[in-house]
């Protein structure tokens, strides 16, 4: 909770290793900040690989609503490229991370400013995709939440159709630059222009955006704010 307090000041919430590493003791602070940022890429990876799958799954469909998305910008050809390079490099990155970091450390300039990195050496690649699997299990949670949300304002969509839709928004929502309270005007656009090629129900598109956006971050970030502020006054 603490991490999701400090990730409404960063861009993208890169920083919830900030809130995270304040309730650890001092030596192990730098190999957590590692660990975090791994589960970080693993969640990534699963985003990418899944909203890349929902493109592609768009693309391919024939049904008259969904030849009209596949004019739509967001399920473009380019667009389909882009995430299935972004989805490569993502997942050679975090299969070589091992390799990454010895590599840096054999070098002299590196050598004493990535130790922290000698917390990765831990990590076999089975130990890699069982990362990857929890992280699937935790998007998919993600996913279920959204699509109830979606029935919940009545906006009515196929449950294939709606999981691949939340899919796309997700990887959208990864990579589109955002920063605090900023993401939800942006969350609410992608909604709108994603889920209202399915739906005319555009009030409760945006509803459900928000409901989601509240309930998975501002609630969890206020508590964490409480923490930080009981960590402080500890300190």
């Amino acid at each position: 909770m603490a991490g999701c307090s400090v990730t409404m000041l960063t861009p993208n919430r890169t920083g919830e290793f900030g809130g995270r590493v304040l309730f650890l003791k001092p030596e192990n602070r730098i190999k957590a900040i590692t660990l975090t940022i791994l589960g970080s890429i693993s969640q990534l990876i699963i985003t990418c690989i899944l909203g890349f799958m929902g493109l592609i799954y768009f693309r391919l469909t024939s049904s008259l609503p969904l030849q009209k998305a596949n004019l739509h910008w967001v399920f473009s050809e380019m667009t389909i490229l882009l995430s299935m390079i972004v989805t490569v490099i993502l997942i050679m990155l975090f299969f070589k991370v091992r390799k990454l970091g010895l590599m840096l450390s054999s070098i002299s300039w590196f050598k004493n400013r990535v130790h922290f990195l000698h917390a990765l050496n831990d990590f076999s690649n089975k130990d890699l995709l069982r990362l990857l699997f929890y992280s699937l299990l935790r998007y998919l949670v993600f996913i279920l939440q959204f699509i109830w949300m979606l029935q919940l304002m009545q906006v009515n969509l196929n449950m294939l159709v709606g999981f691949w839709l939340v899919a796309v928004f997700y990887q959208i929502m990864a990579l589109v630059p955002t920063i605090g309270f900023t993401e939800l005007p942006v969350r609410a656009t992608a909604g709108v222009i994603i889920f209202g090629l399915f739906s005319t129900n555009i009030l409760g598109i945006q509803a459900a955006t928000f409901a989601i956006w509240f309930i998975n971050l501002v609630i969890p970030a206020l508590m964490g704010g409480f923490f930080l502020m009981r960590v402080r006054l500890i300190n």
